[in-house]
């Protein structure tokens, strides 16, 4: 690679994983509600932390690789949208 998509293939992935768990904590604690106060609102609010962490961590250390990193994850996830629509029409 050159030019701005220099980026650690192997680390910023991370950023991708991250990102997906806040939403899984979010709808954990929205409807577990049989689950006592420590399992359905604190270990979930820290485990968000911890992630909202890792991701400004992240784009600290890696900067803009983190920006173009997405780019091209966007375009990837695009483009199996796209083959993904084609094989439910078909």
């Amino acid at each position: 690679w050159t030019g701005p998509f220099v980026f650690d293939s192997s680390e910023l992935p991370i950023i991708t994983i991250y990102l997906m768990y806040l939403p899984m904590f979010i709808q954990w604690m929205r409807k577990e509600k049989d689950q006592p106060l420590l399992k359905r609102f604190i270990m979930p609010t820290l485990a968000f932390c911890g992630s909202v962490f890792m991701v400004i961590a992240c784009i600290v250390s890696h900067k803009w690789g983190c920006f173009w990193y997405l780019i091209v994850f966007a375009v990837v996830m695009f483009f199996g949208w796209l083959v993904n629509k084609k094989k439910k029409i078909a």
